[in-house]
């Protein structure tokens, strides 16, 4: 992921043994604390070193649980609210503290946040010494209200450090109001149809990467690849976005310089300028084909340009793309061609950019279909797109959100 580290797997694996022998079956809250060497604790029951008070989860509603020490803390290696036994039953359920007391004093803290790192306990953190910002999609991340891209820990170590007593009360929902998120981009004017243009630039004039499309070969494109972009992408999307128009341009004027690894320059004086070419149109994506024999790479994408208001995200497709094959893989009524798949590869990282844009971090990564128990030999990848662009990862996993597909059009504010 682009992005930054949630949890090392040490406390995980720390917070799991000790979840394992301090709940009983039930679900039930408390509040996880241990220092460096595990002398000053607590794990849901008492000791001489500290006494609390638990929670059972019964389902939605609103539930207290704290922690009293004989003596203040010195130091911190995390303080949880851990839910045991509660993430199988509900792997959607959200976390949402109202209020925090330490001492008897009530203090502010920060948009809190759910995650898993063992799918059996539910946890927010209140403070951990292993978290640097952002999320880690692969513990499940999710928030009340769908949005990830302003969580952290609810409190900093100094807030803690000379603490005797720590309460906490808050709400536990079966799982978090996605609606939330939708409205606020909905708000701003955007929805989830995507408007494309493909670019089909026939040479390459740079030394480093000369290369020219056949005539036959910008057709084999034109009807292998582009043809099948639109209704591969809405089968696998099943209601969650659509491609909307495709506008196709054939371009003779060559291409002269490309970046060290053949992929042209984008944006304003680059040396595929396509600005002409939407000027004054409603575009969300541009599919650009070069004949560049490039050994590194097939695609790219995940990048935008700004064009007004909006952005225009970019895939780059290579000269040998389109030889990748004439296999159909049928699945759920949908078609899918082989020959389409590097393209539509290329266009699900665009969606990776946009789900963070939007808000939406817990997604598994495009490139993890391994680490998700999918191998795609015969299926040319399209099974783990669909299942992750519908969010239905046989593993229980997130992928994309319904956030994940808004786009801005031109000309709309």
């Amino acid at each position: 992921m682009k992005g930054k580290v949630l949890f090392v797997l040490v406390a995980t694996a720390f917070l799991t043994l000790m979840c394992a022998s301090a709940l009983a079956e039930k679900p039930t809250a408390a509040i996880f604390f241990t220092n460096e060497d595990g002398t000053q604790a607590y794990w849901g029951y008492d000791s001489d070193v500290s006494k609390g008070t638990t929670a059972v989860i019964t389902g939605e509603g609103r539930y207290k649980v704290s922690v009293e020490f004989t003596a203040p803390i010195k130091e911190i290696q995390f303080c949880f609210i851990a839910i045991q036994n509660a993430e199988k039953k509900w792997p959607s359920s959200v976390i949402e503290v109202h209020t925090i007391r330490i001492d008897g004093k009530y203090y502010t803290f920060s948009k809190s946040f759910t995650y898993s790192g063992d799918e059996k306990t539910t946890v927010s953190s209140l403070w951990d010494k292993w978290y640097t910002g952002g999320v880690n999609p692969n513990y499940n991340p999710r928030s009340i209200d769908g949005d990830l891209s302003d969580v952290s820990t609810l409190l900093t170590k100094n807030n803690l450090i000379g603490a005797k007593k720590i309460e906490v009360e808050f709400s536990f929902h079966e799982k978090s109001d996605d609606s939330k998120l939708v409205k606020r981009l909905q708000a701003k004017h955007m929805n989830t149809e995507w408007n494309a243009v493909a670019v089909i630039y026939t040479q390459v004039t740079d030394p480093k990467f000369p290369g020219k499309f056949t005539k036959k070969e910008v057709k084999e494109l034109q009807d292998k690849v582009i043809k099948y972009f639109k209704p591969n992408v809405n089968g696998i999307a099943k209601g969650r976005m659509t491609i909307g128009s495709v506008e196709t341009f054939v371009i003779d004027e060559p291409i002269t310089k490309v970046a060290s690894n053949g992929c042209p320059t984008y944006g304003i004086g680059g040396s595929a300028d396509f600005y002409s070419l939407i000027k004054g149109k409603d575009v969300n994506l541009v599919m650009v084909f070069v004949p560049v024999r490039c050994p590194e790479w097939l695609g790219l994408g995940g990048g935008y340009v700004m064009y007004g208001n909006q952005k225009v995200y970019i895939t780059t497709i290579c000269d040998n793309t389109y030889a990748m094959g004439d296999g159909i893989w049928k699945h759920d009524g949908v078609s899918c061609h082989q020959a389409c798949s590097a393209l539509i590869h290329e266009f699900i990282h665009c969606l990776e950019t946009n789900s963070r844009e939007n808000g939406w971090t817990g997604f598994q990564e495009l490139h993890s279909w391994p680490d998700n128990g999918y191998v795609s030999n015969d299926t040319y990848g399209f099974d783990w797109y669909f299942d992750l662009m519908r969010d239905t990862i046989k593993n229980g996993r997130f992928g994309f959100h319904p956030a994940s597909y808004y786009v801005t059009h031109y000309g709309v504010k």
